[in-house]
């Protein structure tokens, strides 16, 4: 990969489509879950609900990342883009 193509990629703009503001809301949501477990006063039965509840969206955004990655026709660009630092 030429160092035009990397510029390319690492600058590309992505427009805001359904699944990405769905990712975005559930990362919101996420968060909001995880703050409450950690600084709310639950019992046990809510906090298992709540743990469900982040435990099923990470499982959601593994897959959208999984799709992602067996969708695209550069899987070393797309693990660049997405998974490094």
């Amino acid at each position: 990969m030429d160092e035009e193509t990397g510029r390319r990629i690492l600058h590309k703009t992505e427009t805001l489509t359904p699944m990405l503001l769905a990712m975005m809301l559930l990362s919101l949501l996420s968060v909001i879950v995880v703050l409450t477990l950690v600084f709310g006063n639950l019992n046990a039965e809510t906090r298992y609900l709540l743990f469900i509840l982040d435990t099923s969206i990470c499982i959601i955004f593994l897959i959208n990342f999984f799709a992602g990655l067996f969708k695209s026709s550069h899987k070393k660009e797309y693990l660049k883009r997405y998974w490094s630092p």
